[in-house]
């Protein structure tokens, strides 16, 4: 009965971490953003020289591949929360016993 209580605990933190994750990516700022990419794109139209334009678009795709990798990481991390949350109910679920069976047994 202890280990079940530890796995439900368990279970509801995995829950509680891919939720508080989930919503720390909701971009709720996105009229900021918007504005922001906006400004880049003018600077970027003013720029006459062609080596400081090819200068900001390798800076932009080292931003890029940066992120991407800090989602792959999260990613992963969110894959194994998930397949160990999914273990955690499976086992909850097999060994799910009712009440009204012991008591019809005897117990």
């Amino acid at each position: 009965m202890k280990l079940k209580r530890v796995l439900q605990i368990v279970s509801f933190g995995l829950l509680f971490y891919l939720l508080a994750d989930s919503f720390l990516h909701f971009d709720f700022v996105a009229s900021k953003n918007e504005a922001f990419t906006s400004m880049q794109k003018t600077e970027i139209d003013a720029t006459q020289n062609i080596d400081t334009v090819k200068q900001k678009a390798k800076d932009y795709l080292d931003t890029i591949r940066r992120v991407h990798r800090k989602h792959s990481d999260k990613a992963v991390i969110n894959f194994w929360s998930l397949v160990g949350l999914i273990i955690t109910q499976a086992f909850l679920f097999i060994n799910k016993q009712p009440k009204n069976a012991t008591e019809n047994n005897g117990r």
